[in-house]
């Protein structure tokens, strides 16, 4: 490490930014300072990104993993391009397969109202909703769809009053769980969300007016919410209980998690065989080499 510390600094600073993020990271814990002044600046991004996570995790609880759980998603250095997210093969294809999508006009109608708010959408995830084919890549059976309404204010029993957006993007075939979106009115360093889920849809498409009496009177919203909800004229209230959970602090890790989980199997039994980045088999032979470490109900 002292030779390499004592590289032309201009060098040093090219070296490292080809680096991943996580790996930056272990360089600055050397805790020698040219090149912690080399790394910092580097490292702003992942840095904010755990301000958030620990921002979120005080809002919303203890993050609740996807059955099953993927190692640790560093080394995929995730940044919202979506690279990962590969085609399936024609014999991992479900031809039965018919999902409804979101209408790109439903997208676009979500990023215009957005920035009115003020609010940070991550880009993986107006990337992923805007185009039905990487939907397709997902080989899950669960729909990714708006819900009713766009989106909608969040109950302050939610998230303690801060004043948040939701808008129910997944749901299961049977419609009994559903992930939604949870935006931040004060997105930091681009940070600004997380996913919530609930057995309970964030944005019913019942009436209305009858699912604010009845959360009123089970006090999972107060009144007051109810009447705001009523008078704003182009968002309504969420509609989340109170067993919701944290899922994830960050959309396109959550992607990634639930698409390694379902193709994870594949990926790993063909691995010799497909032509991927190297930072997806990296991944995948490190998921295997942990299932063999540990009782991972994720079958790599």
């Amino acid at each position: 490490m002292p030779i390499f510390a004592s590289l032309p600094t201009e060098l040093l600073h090219i070296i490292i930014s080809q680096l991943r993020a996580f790996e930056i990271e272990r360089v600055a814990k050397t805790f020698n300072r040219t090149l912690c002044a080399i790394c910092f600046p580097l490292l702003a991004k992942r840095l904010a990104g755990k301000r958030h996570a620990k921002r979120m995790i005080n809002r919303f609880g203890p993050i609740q993993n996807l059955e099953g759980g993927c190692p640790n998603l560093d080394i995929l250095d995730l940044k919202g391009d979506l690279n990962w997210l590969l085609p399936l093969t024609e014999g991992e294809i479900d031809d039965d397969r018919d999902f409804p999508v979101t209408a790109k006009e439903d997208v676009d109608d979500l990023v215009k109202t957005s920035k009115r708010l003020g609010l940070a959408l991550p880009d993986a995830f107006v990337r992923f909703m805007h185009s039905e084919e990487l939907q397709s890549r997902v080989p899950t059976s669960d729909y990714f769809l708006f819900g009713p309404g766009g989106l909608r204010m969040c109950p302050k029993e939610i998230d303690g009053g801060a004043g948040g957006y939701i808008i129910r993007f997944l749901c299961d075939e049977q419609n009994c769980f559903y992930w939604s979106l949870y935006l931040d009115p004060n997105p930091t360093d681009g940070f600004g969300h997380c996913v919530l889920d609930d057995e309970d849809d964030a944005n019913l498409e019942d009436d209305l007016n009858d699912a604010f009496d009845e959360m009123a009177a089970n006090e999972a919203v107060e009144q007051e919410e109810n009447d705001k909800a009523q008078a704003t004229k182009d968002l309504l209230m969420a509609t989340l209980s109170k067993e919701r959970k944290l899922f994830a602090t960050d959309f396109e890790g959550f992607l990634a998690e639930m698409y390694f989980i379902d193709r994870g199997t594949y990926l790993r039994r063909n691995l010799d065989k497909l032509d991927l980045p190297l930072e997806v088999k990296e991944y995948v032979k490190q998921a295997k080499k942990q299932a063999h470490q540990s009782e991972f109900s994720c079958d790599y």
